[in-house]
């Protein structure tokens, strides 16, 4: 019964973020002309998602977001990384030292991550460009399992990657009339 809560919240976040990656004006803007009435008019979001896009165009931050980025370590969070795996985020974490996608992404460009084993050419270049769109579309830092289980892990860590680049979507819409990517 855990996963279709699990299952509800991504898809409604799925839904949110495509809204509001198709707005033609910023949320901001529309909170400071309508108020929240006019986000839940919105396809896609309900009350609860409106008040969570406010507090986000408020103070940059989804309460969500915050608690799911709190019960997980730091080789969960570099484990979101396209490209990087369990195995190789816990080598990254070893070697480097690395706790943040931040240091993560100073790393591949100052030439740390290569010292990592199983991190070539191909793979770091591949990590520097899910990097670059994730800072692009934040505009500064950041972007993840409890021990209960393998499934309810790898639920959290999808829902928490959803979360996060949602997030990072509507945040850059929050405070940009430009679309961004999900």
């Amino acid at each position: 019964m855990r996963r279709r809560p699990i299952s509800f919240r991504r898809q409604a976040y799925r839904a949110a973020a495509e809204t509001v990656r198709r707005l033609t004006q910023p949320v901001q803007q529309i909170l400071g002309e309508e108020g929240m009435a006019a986000l839940t008019r919105l396809p896609g979001i309900g009350t609860s998602i409106a008040r969570t896009l406010k507090r986000l165009s408020e103070t940059g931050r989804a309460p969500l977001l915050d608690q799911l980025r709190a019960s997980f370590g730091p080789e969960e969070k570099l484990a979101t990384v396209p490209g990087i795996g369990p195995k190789t985020a816990a080598l990254i974490h070893a070697v480097l030292g690395i706790d943040t996608l931040s240091d993560l992404h100073a790393a591949a460009y100052d030439g740390r991550l290569t010292r990592v084993p199983g991190i070539g050419r191909k793979r770091l270049q591949a990590v520097r460009e899910s990097l670059a769109g994730r800072f692009r579309r934040r505009g500064s830092a950041v972007k993840v399992a409890s021990s209960v289980g393998e499934s309810k892990k790898v639920s959290k860590a999808h829902t928490l990657r959803l979360v996060a680049t949602c997030s990072v979507s509507m945040r850059n819409t929050v405070r940009s009339p430009e679309p961004t990517s999900c």
